[in-house]
């Protein structure tokens, strides 16, 4: 994968995110850690995923 394409990807995954397609958001972000593990970018990323899991595991119930 090359590095250059990680902001288009973290991009598209808030995209999907606020369309509230919440699973391919965390595919999106899981695929900008594989590009950029380190920025403030990534550690958003982090959260983001953190969210749509908590939120997944809230509604699955």
């Amino acid at each position: 994968l090359d590095k250059a394409y990680a902001d288009p990807v973290f991009n598209l995954a808030r995209l999907e995110f606020d369309a509230g397609n919440l699973n391919e958001a965390r595919r999106l972000w899981v695929r900008y850690l594989e590009l950029d593990a380190e920025s403030e970018w990534a550690r958003l990323a982090q959260k983001g995923i953190q969210f749509v899991d908590l939120h997944m595991a809230r509604t699955a119930g």
